[in-house]
Formats: C-alpha cells, sequence, structure tokens
C-alpha cells in the first residue's frame, strides 16, 4: 500500500497574529522604558548627591575664610585641621562619585535605551495602523504588509534590545511590563463593564430647563 504524505500550508490568521505581536511588543517596550526609567532614577540620585556636597564644599570654603578657622590661635588646633582637611575630603568624594557616575555610562545606556523604545513604538503604530485597515484592504495587500514592514521592523527591534541588554535584566524588566500591562487590561475591562451598565440603564432622568450644573451632577449621581 503506497503511503502519502499530504502537506498543506498554516493558515495565517492575521488579525490574532496582529493582536498577538502588538501585546509582545508592548510589554517589550515597557520592559524597555522601566530599565530607563530606574537608570535615570538612580542617576538623578547620583547628581543630586554631587550638588548637595558641591554645596556644602562652597558652604565650607567661605565659612572657613570669614571666621578664619585656619587659624590655630584663635580656634584652636583641631578645628584648624578639620576645616582644612573638609574642602578637600568633600572634593575626593565628589570626585570619586563623578568616576563612578562616568564608569556606569548612564547617559549612552539611557540613550540606547531611547532608541530601542522608538523603534519598538514604531512597530506598534504599524500594527495598529494595520489592524485598523485590515477590513478595508485586499487580504494579499495586508500580509505583504505583515510580512514585508511589520516583522522586518519587530525583528529588529528585538535585535536592537537583545544585543544591548544582558537576558537576566531582560527577563526582570519584562516580566514586570507583562504584569503592568495585564493589570491595565483587567482595569480596562472594568472600566467598559461601567460604562455598558451606565449607557444600558433604561432609567430616564428629567432636568428641569432651569436645572442648574450642579443639580443636574446630582440628580445624575442619585439615580439608579
Amino acid at each position: 500500500m503506497e503511503n502519502r504524505v499530504i502537506s498543506t500550508n498554516p493558515v495565517l490568521d492575521l488579525y490574532t497574529k496582529l493582536n498577538s505581536i502588538l501585546y509582545s511588543t508592548r510589554a517589550k517596550r515597557d520592559g524597555v522604558a522601566l530599565l530607563h526609567e530606574h537608570l535615570k532614577i538612580e542617576n538623578d540620585n547620583y547628581n543630586k548627591v554631587v550638588i548637595v556636597l558641591s554645596l556644602f564644599t562652597a558652604f565650607v570654603e567661605t565659612l572657613k575664610s570669614n571666621l578664619d578657622l585656619t587659624d590655630k590661635a584663635i580656634h584652636g588646633t583641631t578645628i584648624a585641621h578639620a576645616s582644612g582637611i573638609a574642602p578637600i575630603f568633600l572634593t575626593t568624594i565628589i570626585g570619586i562619585i563623578s568616576s563612578l557616575m562616568k564608569f556606569k555610562k548612564f547617559p549612552e545606556r539611557m540613550e540606547v535605551l531611547l532608541k530601542s523604545r522608538e523603534k519598538f513604538n514604531s512597530v506598534i503604530v504599524k500594527i495598529r495602523k494595520l489592524n485598523e485597515e485590515l477590513n478595508f484592504k485586499k487580504i494579499d495587500d495586508a500580509k505583504r504588509i505583515y510580512v514585508d514592514e511589520i516583522m522586518v521592523a519587530y525583528r529588529e527591534s528585538l535585535l536592537e534590545v537583545e544585543s544591548n541588554i544582558y537576558p537576566d535584566v531582560r527577563n526582570k524588566y519584562f516580566k514586570l511590563a507583562q504584569k503592568n500591562i495585564i493589570q491595565i487590561e483587567k482595569d480596562d475591562i472594568k472600566f467598559k463593564d461601567k460604562l455598558d451598565k451606565l449607557f444600558n440603564n433604561d432609567t430616564i432622568i428629567e432636568i428641569g430647563s432651569n436645572s442648574t450644573s450642579e443639580e443636574i451632577e446630582l440628580e445624575t449621581i442619585n439615580s439608579p
């Protein structure tokens, strides 16, 4: 008996596929944004410390000059030595923090993340545009846009992120982004349910022509 293998091409459900890629792209875009936010906060904290120490160093220098704190005859040896060492100590701390900031390369890393986020945003815009026009385009044209534009941009965005963010960092922030998106969708569903209940309410509220805006708002709130 002759064995025959029948192969069929998989059916592409473009609408489902677009939504799947949309959520995947949103999660990765939001993960990149969360990492950027984390780096920005860390960079800002370093800058705040440097600013405070710089101002305090200037204050110590001014105080030392005006009160002549380095004069051992007036203030004693301890205060004279401390007032002389304090600005040097503070300046050294500022230099250490500034060196750490350069070592961590906050601006460069944040710039890379911004570029990655822009690429994901571009993919999201293309997906949403095709999704909205899906019913008005020929299926062959829609598939061509999906393959030649969306998937190409999507792959480039993934490569950008995978090349610049370590796997453990991606895992951490992508998980946070996925949780946020799930919570956003749950809140959106609750909001839509409340709107449906409001719009499907058959109770007619009669409002007099002389009613004020406060009265209208009160009647709306008190309606069942």
